[in-house]
C-alpha cells in the first residue's frame, strides 16, 4: 500500500482547468512549483491513495463556496475516470480501491478559515466527504494562529472556538491536521483532542531546523497519541536537495518516535520545488530504493510508504467501513 497523506491538487483542478484523468509533465525545471499528481501517473507510481488539499485562498470574498467549488472538481474527476479513480471516506474504502484497480482520493481542508467560526460547516464538509481539518495555513483564523505568517502570535494557543472545533471533530471521528498550528496551539490540540492526531507535510527539526519542522519534543508527543507525520517533499524545509534529505528527516522521525510515525506528505502541487529523484510522483520508486539503500528493514519500508497511514486512518476514522 502507498498513500501520500498531503497534495494541493484540487487548486490546479479549479483554478487552471487540470485534466485529473490525463496524464501531464512537470513544466518547470527541477519539477518546480505545480503539475506532480494526476490519475495516470498516480497509477504508474503505483500510488493507492492520495489526500488532497482544499485550500482556499484568505483574500476570497466567499471561501467555503470556493471549498465546495474545489469538491465539485474532484468528483466531477471521479466521474470522467469511470472508475479508475473513487473519491473515498475511510481505509476500507481505500482498500477497496486499490483491490478493484482503482486509486483514491480523500479530501482534507488546509486551514478551517472558511468556517468562519461555524460548526455546522464542519457537518456540511463531512457530507461532501471531508475527513480531516487542518486547523491552520499562514494567517490566523477563528480556531488558532499559524507558525508563520499573517497574525503569527507564538504565545497564543488554540481560541474558544478552536477548542470547540477540536472537540466536534473528535466526537465525529474526524482527523485533526496540526500542519502549520503554532508550538502552543499544537501542544494544546494534542491535549485536547478526543481521538488521534496528525502532521500531514513536515519535517524533522532533528534533521533541518527550520520553522515548518517538528521539534523532538513535539514528535514524542504526536507519537504518544498515535499520530503519524508525513514527510515533506520540498528541499526548502527538508535542507537537501536530493532524496537523501528525505531519507534523513524519515530516519529522524522514527528514531524519536518509532517506525509507526512516519509517512509520507509530499506537498506536491502546492507550489515547492522537490527534490531530484522526485520532479513528481513517479519518483515514489526511487524513494523506497532510497529508503533501502539506508538499511531500512522493508517492514519499516512499507510502513513509511503507507502501511502507516492506512493503520491511522483506520483507528483514527472510528472503523468505518
Amino acid at each position: 500500500m502507498q498513500i501520500d497523506l498531503h497534495a494541493d491538487t484540487p487548486l490546479l483542478l479549479r483554478w487552471a482547468g487540470y485534466r485529473f484523468t490525463r496524464r501531464h509533465r512537470a513544466y518547470l525545471p527541477a519539477g518546480a512549483f505545480f503539475s506532480h499528481v494526476d490519475l495516470p501517473r498516480m497509477e504508474a507510481a503505483g500510488l493507492d491513495a492520495q489526500l488532497f488539499g482544499l485550500v482556499a485562498l484568505p483574500i476570497e470574498p466567499d471561501p467555503f463556496a470556493s471549498v465546495n467549488a474545489m469538491i465539485d472538481r474532484v468528483e466531477a474527476a471521479a466521474a470522467e475516470s469511470r472508475g479508475g479513480f473513487r473519491l473515498v471516506r475511510s481505509a476500507g474504502e481505500v482498500r477497496a480501491a486499490r483491490a478493484a484497480g482503482a486509486r483514491a482520493g480523500l479530501l482534507s481542508i488546509e486551514g478551517v478559515h472558511p468556517l468562519r467560526g461555524d460548526l455546522s460547516r464542519v457537518d456540511a464538509l463531512a457530507a461532501r466527504g471531508v475527513i480531516s481539518f487542518g486547523l491552520a495555513h499562514f494567517h490566523a483564523n477563528e480556531a488558532c494562529r499559524p507558525a508563520r505568517g499573517l497574525g503569527r502570535h507564538d504565545a497564543s494557543g488554540l481560541t474558544d472556538f478552536g477548542r470547540e472545533l477540536v472537540a466536534h471533530l473528535g466526537a465525529r471521528h474526524l482527523l485533526v491536521d496540526l500542519t502549520h498550528v503554532n508550538r502552543a496551539g499544537y501542544f494544546e490540540a494534542l491535549a485536547r483532542a478526543p481521538g488521534p492526531v496528525f502532521v500531514s507535510h513536515t519535517g524533522a527539526c532533528g534533521a533541518h531546523p527550520h520553522w515548518r519542522n517538528l521539534d523532538d519534543e513535539q514528535i514524542r508527543a504526536l507519537a504518544e497519541r498515535g499520530g503519524i507525520a508525513g514527510v515533506i517533499f520540498a528541499r526548502g524545509f527538508l535542507g537537501g536537495k536530493d532524496l537523501s534529505a528525505v531519507v534523513r528527516h524519515v530516519q529522524h522521525l522514527i528514531k524519536v518516535g518509532g517506525e509507526s510515525i512516519a509517512a509520507l506528505g509530499s506537498d506536491f502541487d502546492g507550489f515547492v520545488v522537490p527534490v531530484r529523484g522526485l520532479r513528481d510522483v513517479t519518483g515514489l520508486p526511487a524513494l523506497r530504493e532510497a529508503l533501502a539503500r539506508a538499511a531500512l528493514s522493508p517492514r519499516v519500508i512499507d510502513g513509511v510508504m503507507g502501511d502507516n497511514a492506512l493503520r491511522f486512518l483506520e483507528h483514527a476514522l472510528g472503523g468505518q467501513p
